[in-house]
């Protein structure tokens, strides 16, 4: 992938500096018994199964879900809370990908080097969730689901504001013993993004990347690394981040792809700052914002803004260099938003 982040300016790194002051209370609790571990460059594997349940902003009714329904929390599949896509894995005798629509041009699970997709019984919504795994010795290696969404398909006659996607996760094993990926000179996992559904190699897409102590957006023109260049925008979502949380509790990961306005409305609020212009924009956030957000224009490169009407999801495991990933992965859901 490209180089290291586009440098922020100073007001930027004045916001993210105010949002650790008003959140310190609340990740100095979250954080305090992990910090006195400090695994940094460890393995890590969860044993138990802690839960955080954090919300965030405006939950809406104008997307794929009923007014009485919260958008903007990561649940188990429900008839009372209808989304455009959902998967709790809970279904009876499924397969890991019974429910995900494989784009032309991918496969399902989308598999590369020494990788795998299963059902585990240690879900945050019982009886099961996704197990995603991949280690590798060298290049690019991953574990994922893929699934197309179709805007029209959903709501007909309507007018895209944006899509975003969720997801419950837990780190079960982490370990980089090369550097590679959108993060210079680091090892680099991801286990969220969205592609074009066009499927030209290299492939255009926005992933959210774990990368030493950091969580990162990547917004790339080479989103799985193969190497054949492209540039990458990058914003900061989280720092300073122990991975032992990570292991110990599920968290809610979440990606939206959209248009500006409407990502200030769901709470991204760095998208309301002045370096953001209006249009197309990607934005994320970790555990229902709470422990961070990050948001950037979607560039040029990527076309015209339509190709988010029929995006390509991916929920799994990813390296970009030598190392060991795995996550556990539950309730999935993917909502557009209508103007």
């Amino acid at each position: 992938m490209g180089d290291l982040l586009n440098r922020e300016p100073k007001a930027r790194a004045r916001h993210r500096a105010a949002f650790v002051v008003v959140c310190g209370g609340v990740a100095a609790t979250l954080f305090a018994c992990a910090s006195v571990l400090g695994i940094e460059d460890r393995p890590l594997r969860a044993d138990t199964d802690g839960a955080l349940a954090l919300d965030g902003g405006d939950g809406g009714g104008d997307g794929g879900a009923e007014a009485s329904c919260n958008l903007l929390e990561s649940r188990a599949c429900s008839e009372d809370c209808p989304r455009d896509f959902c998967d709790d894995f809970d279904g009876d005798g499924q397969a890991p990908e019974t429910r995900w629509v494989t784009p032309i041009g991918l496969q399902n699970p989308f598999v590369r080097g020494d990788s795998g997709i299963s059902l585990t019984p240690q879900g945050n919504s019982p009886p099961r969730a996704l197990s995603a795994r991949t280690s590798t010795d060298s290049a690019t290696s991953y574990g994922m689901l893929a699934h197309l969404l179709t805007f029209d398909e959903k709501h007909q006659g309507q007018k895209f504001d944006g899509v975003r996607v969720a997801f419950d996760f837990r780190v079960d094993e982490l370990t980089s013993t090369g550097n590679g990926g959108p993060v210079k000179d680091a090892g680099n996992a991801a286990m969220l993004g969205m592609l074009r559904s066009d499927v030209v190699k290299p492939l255009k897409g926005i992933a959210i990347v774990l990368s030493g102590r950091s969580m990162v957006l990547d917004v790339a023109d080479d989103v799985l690394g193969s190497g054949t260049g492209g540039a990458d925008v990058l914003g900061v979502i989280a720092e300073g981040l122990d991975l032992t949380f990570l292991a110990d509790n599920w968290v809610q990961l979440e990606l939206f792809v959209g248009d500006r306005d409407r990502a200030v409305k769901l709470g991204y609020s760095p998208c309301a700052e002045a370096w953001v212009t209006p249009g197309l924009v990607a934005a994320a956030g970790l555990a229902g914002k709470a422990l961070g957000t990050a948001c950037v224009n979607v560039p040029a490169s990527f076309g015209t803004s339509d190709w988010a009407e029929f995006p390509v999801i991916l929920a799994g495991s990813l390296l970009f260099s030598a190392g060991t990933a795995a996550f556990r992965i539950d309730n999935v859901s993917a909502d557009f938003y209508v103007k």
